[in-house]
């Protein structure tokens, strides 16, 4: 058997800079947090893989050069295991 891993960023973005910053906080901290959970139900993606989770959690900010405004944005790092038979590859 070969062991296969995912890394993936999940990028969410959040709420624009017009919002106040305690009602952008309260909102990019509560879906962030949702995903996470969400993410967390659903350890073996409904039996793709073995395992899965969420690794971290960073804050930070993107700028759409299109409009020039900034978005607050949250990086979640998964990672996900499976197997696959050596015949199967």
């Amino acid at each position: 058997m070969f062991r296969i891993e995912f890394h993936l960023d999940i990028w969410v973005f959040h709420a624009e800079l017009t919002d106040s910053v305690a009602v952008r906080s309260a909102k990019d901290i509560q879906l962030a947090t949702d995903i996470r959970k969400l993410l967390h139900t659903k350890r073996t993606l409904d039996g793709h893989i073995i395992f899965g989770f969420v690794t971290g959690e960073f804050p930070g900010m993107t700028v759409f050069r299109a409009t020039a405004s900034s978005i607050v944005t949250t990086r979640l790092t998964w990672m996900g295991e499976n197997r696959v038979r050596y015949e199967d590859s």
